[in-house]
């Protein structure tokens, strides 16, 4: 595809890729969609009150609107790639801990890198995680975060006789029916989430911010390289995108 060619659609993918960056945040802001639970109620005998199981079904999982967002941006930014390596010749190899991981970036594009890399901090920081007060573990089956299940007693207001008044020779008791709270049956409640573990959003954030580093590095040094078109950002996703 020639320049002018890019140029023509490149405003619309970069329209598209402002547009997903937008919807990941609005999606990410709203925890109670990576969030679902199971209630499941028994009397303590067959007389007692039946209650209808109360669930809640997970919405979204953090992973899909990440590879949604993620797919975009790369697209926009392949675009944009081909329109930077034709503006320029100034180029430099990114580097992260020693490792060349994309090379001959144009310094124009290095710059819309840097811009990309804070925007996609901003969502992995808002990304949703697990509850630290609760033991999750991964139900494999399904697919998501499990809790272990946790008892809590129903309790109901049960009329008890008081004595408000002891007998006397003169008059007889005083007696009043008030409610007592009693225990008549158990709620097993098992929490279930789809957001991300603490330690993979922290290790995520980690790679982005040496990711920025080593962008802004290379910017410095790009107008003594050579440039060698190449699509930059989906390798930079990717490297984001690591999980295990």
């Amino acid at each position: 595809m020639k320049l002018n060619q890019l140029i023509a659609i490149v405003a619309s993918k970069k329209n598209d890729a402002t547009q997903a960056l937008k919807v990941a945040k609005e999606i990410f802001g709203l925890p109670t969609l990576f969030e679902g639970h199971v209630k499941g109620y028994t009397p303590y005998d067959d007389e007692g009150e039946r209650l209808p199981e109360d669930s809640k079904q997970i919405q979204v999982g953090w992973e899909v609107v990440l590879s949604e967002m993620f797919n975009t941006l790369g697209d926009a930014g392949g675009i944009v790639a081909g329109i930077d390596h034709a503006n320029t010749e100034a180029v430099c190899d990114i580097e992260v801990d020693g490792t060349c991981i994309s090379e001959a970036v144009p310094a124009t594009h290095l710059i819309f890198l840097e811009k990309q890399l804070q925007e996609i901090k901003k969502i992995v920081v808002g990304i949703p995680t697990l509850d630290p007060s609760v033991a999750w573990h991964m139900d494999e089956n399904q697919g998501y975060y499990v809790s272990d299940p946790v008892r809590s007693i129903r309790t109901q207001k049960i009329p008890t006789p008081f004595v408000r008044a002891e007998a006397t020779v003169q008059h007889p008791a005083q007696v009043d029916l008030i409610g007592v709270d009693k225990g008549v049956g158990d709620w097993n409640s098992t929490r279930m989430s789809t957001a991300m573990p603490l330690t993979e959003k922290r290790a995520m954030v980690a790679r982005v911010d040496k990711l920025i580093i080593a962008v802004v590095q290379a910017r410095e040094e790009a107008n003594m390289q050579t440039a060698v078109p190449r699509d930059v950002l989906s390798v930079l996703l990717d490297y984001i995108h690591q999980t295990k």
